[in-house]
């Protein structure tokens, strides 16, 4: 049943109403409230509607006193909740809080009814009397979905499922991340308190092993993946195929000077001619006779040298020398670069074309002036060479400035000069090759009881070692003064006694050296040298074991002299005293080249290895083969030239 109508209330009816008096169950039927639409149009109510909304009961208040001029929007706003169309939210009915019934007007009461929570609330009237705009937002756009693909399963909720997944992968991405699995290290950890122990031990000297590395090992296998797929990610580059190396040495031999070389002096470890110049064979292959295999493949290079530098070059002086007008050293193509002035002064010796200089006129403006006001008047009569400083100079003098040197200038020698030692003899200042200390003293009247010679039985093959020594050469010829560099710093003067002396002046004037082979002749070199080391000094054991050398070189000897021959020592005896041989002893080598080369003349063989490079301290073994004193068996040497000065006096 419908609540009773609250006769009391009485209002201003809306024009709409018609003036006839209806019942109230006829009014909602006949009229209905008109609804506008969210897009714009009217939309009427079904009946249903209509009927639900009078059967269910009207809410209770919510407050008192509230004001009867409210807009018709909440009756809209109730009728949504009740069809199920609206949120689920607090409703606010007018109608029920002002007591009005379906027939009443909102305005028919002149003051609100104050009624409780507990009474009914008459019908809503649904006949409103005027209605608000609504608020609409204009920006809003309707909206439909396509399924493409005819397959009548679209779903739009869909794609939003698939953002919501990306943010949510998004989100967890950020998170911390999930440690790396562990992998297990063997850390050694050494007792050292202080790290100076440790350099202290090894003398700051690092001792890593061949293959060690101070990048981790994971680290250096992920550079290594990396690499190799950046590698073949590169577009149009190929991954390098190493040269393989045929001695075994290295894995690799890319980068390598040896790999410009041939297998075969890889294998045997010797230096190829390949790796400077290129060219095939190699030198060592050449003369072996064997193919030359190359370890990498060559590629067909141009040659610049042989062409700027060669035999073809355009110009035979060079661009320096042409540029600056000098006479060049270089007198034909066939003449190697650098010229000496380049050569001299650090500059690049080329032969480019010279570029066309135009050279500045002399003369200031004035004179320009009147160089241009002559040149209009008369003809310009060029000069007989039309050159810069042409007024200096004439054509001869030019002309003899492009004409090349017939011979090259030679520095002039130094002119000597002549200087006087502390004991007053005078000589010019020299620098000689000798290993004895000077000046040395030739015993030749009388014996001396102090002989270089004869204290040690090596000192004829080495001396003190020969070096270069600034001497001053005595005018008369019989010895040096050492100056500077000399033995006499550590040593003593050389002294020879008269044996020794007269030994090698019977050797020297010996009439004709009649060699033959020594019968029976040991040749145990190493026996031979330490019977002679071991000899004492002085004694006929130590001469007779010098006997066993040859006179000229480190060799033992297997020839000897054996012309019969009368003594010089004997001389001022009346029966002079033969002897068989001059005591010259010669190798087999020695005695051939004797023999063939000079003729059986030994004064200029022993020149010849007088001017030879002697034993130094730094020499190698195998090297030195002459002997030290090999100059005293010269006719015009010192020791000849002391022993006929003595003789005289």
């Amino acid at each position: 049943p419908r609540p009773a109508k609250d006769k009391s209330s009485k209002g201003k009816k809306s024009p709409r109403r018609s003036d006839d008096e209806k019942t109230p169950e006829q009014s909602p039927k006949s009229k209905k409230p008109r609804v506008l639409s969210l897009f714009g149009g009217p939309i009427s109510q079904s009946d249903d509607v209509g009927d639900d909304a009078d059967d269910e009961a009207p809410p209770k208040t919510l407050a008192q006193g509230m004001d009867m001029r409210m807009s018709s929007l909440t009756l809209d706003q109730q009728q949504e909740e009740d069809n199920g169309e609206g949120p689920s939210r607090p409703s606010f009915n007018l109608a029920a809080t002002l007591g009005l019934s379906d027939n009443d007007s909102p305005r028919g009461s002149p003051a609100p009814s104050a009624v409780s929570m507990e009474d009914e609330v008459p019908a809503e009237d649904p006949v409103v009397s005027y209605g608000l705009r609504k608020n609409i937002d204009r920006q809003v756009v309707p909206v439909t979905w396509v399924d493409v693909d005819q397959s009548g399963n679209y779903d739009p909720e869909e794609e939003r499922q698939k953002a919501k997944a990306a943010k949510a992968k998004k989100r967890k991405g950020k998170q911390k991340a999930v440690p790396n699995e562990r992998h297990i290290k063997c850390i050694v950890r050494l007792p050292f308190k202080a790290i100076g122990t440790v350099e202290n031990i090894t003398n700051r000297e690092e001792n890593w092993p061949d293959n060690w590395s101070m990048i981790d090992s994971e680290d250096e296998r992920e550079l290594q993946e990396f690499r190799a797929f950046y590698r073949r990610r590169t577009p149009g580059v190929e991954a390098q195929v190493p040269i393989e190396d045929p001695k075994g040495e290295y894995d690799d031999l890319t980068g390598h000077p040896v790999a410009r070389g041939c297998q075969g002096c890889r294998r045997l470890g010797q230096d190829c001619s390949m790796v400077e110049n290129g060219g095939m064979p190699c030198s060592q292959c050449f003369e072996d006779g064997i193919e030359c295999h190359p370890i990498a493949e060559q590629e067909q290079r141009v040659d610049l040298n042989s062409i700027l530098y060669g035999p073809d070059r355009t110009w035979v002086p060079c661009t320096y020398c042409r540029l600056h007008k000098k006479r060049c050293s270089l007198k034909t193509k066939e003449d190697q670069p650098p010229c000496k002035y380049c050569k001299r002064n650090g500059i690049g010796c080329t032969f480019y074309d010279l570029p066309n200089l135009e050279m500045p006129k002399k003369g200031g403006k004035k004179k320009a002036v009147q160089a241009g006001i002559a040149s209009s008047s008369a003809p310009n009569i060029a000069p007989e060479v039309s050159m810069p400083g042409s007024d200096i100079f004439d054509a001869e003098d030019l002309a003899d400035l492009e004409r090349e040197d017939e011979e090259e200038l030679v520095r002039e020698e130094t002119p000597e000069i002549e200087m006087e030692d502390a004991e007053g003899r005078r000589g010019i200042l020299t620098e000689i090759q000798t290993s004895f200390a000077h000046p040395i003293k030739f015993s030749t009247l009388e014996s001396s009881s102090i002989c270089s010679f004869c204290e040690m039985p090596s000192f004829g093959f080495t001396g003190h070692f020969e070096k270069t020594v600034h001497v001053l050469r005595w005018n008369n010829g019989l010895g040096y003064t050492e100056l500077a560099a000399g033995h006499r710093e550590d040593n003593d003067a050389t002294i020879m006694c008269q044996e020794c002396v007269m030994q090698r002046v019977q050797t020297i004037y010996c009439p004709a050296h009649g060699i033959r082979r020594i019968e029976n002749l040991s040749l145990d070199y190493d026996e031979a040298v330490n019977q002679l080391i071991t000899a004492e000094p002085g004694s006929m054991m130590m001469r007779h074991e010098l006997q066993r050398w040859c006179s000229l070189c480190f060799s033992l000897a297997v020839f000897k002299c054996g012309t019969v021959q009368p003594s010089i020592m004997d001389q001022g005896d009346d029966d002079q005293a033969l002897i068989e041989g001059c005591g010259l002893r010669l190798c087999e080598p020695c005695e051939r080249k004797l023999r063939e080369d000079y003729s059986g003349d030994l004064d200029e063989m022993a020149t010849v290895c007088d001017n030879e490079p002697k034993a130094r301290v730094d020499s190698e073994d195998g090297q030195v083969v002459i002997r030290a004193d090999v100059g005293f068996l010269r006719k015009e040497g010192l020791l000849m030239a002391n022993v006929g000065h003595n003789a005289g006096d």
